[in-house]
């Protein structure tokens, strides 16, 4: 498990996003694992979609990208990211992180154009 379904409208908060309490209702049925837990895959599932309808999201993601990307060559190096990510802080396992970047990473590399908000 990832999180705690009474986190979920902070976490959403804190993501930009401003659901209403139906909506955060709706949200807690799909995300519940039935503990009261949210599963970190399931979260990241049902994240993405709510993310790409932000256009805020797509400057969002390119801006950081292009702070990795020093020399503006279009990719960056996975273990590059992360390692940045757990000095910021961010605690994930091996197994979590190959999840997280497993749809962009191709072959050690995330290229800008395989961002989902990107194209």
């Amino acid at each position: 498990t990832w999180g705690c379904l009474d986190d979920l409208p902070t976490a959403l908060r804190a993501m930009n996003l401003n659901p209403s309490e139906r909506q955060l209702v709706e949200f807690r049925k799909e995300l519940d694992s039935g503990n009261g837990a949210i599963d970190f895959v399931k979260f990241k599932a049902f994240m993405l979609p709510q993310l790409e309808e932000d256009p805020d999201t797509k400057d969002m993601l390119l801006n950081a990208f292009k702070i990795f990307d020093k020399n503006g060559l279009g990719f960056i190096q996975t273990a590059e990211l992360k390692h940045v990510m757990t000095g910021l802080g961010e605690r994930y396992s091996d197994a979590e992180f190959d999840e997280l970047v497993r749809a962009v990473d191709r072959d050690g590399f995330i290229r800008m154009t395989s961002l989902p908000t990107a194209c």
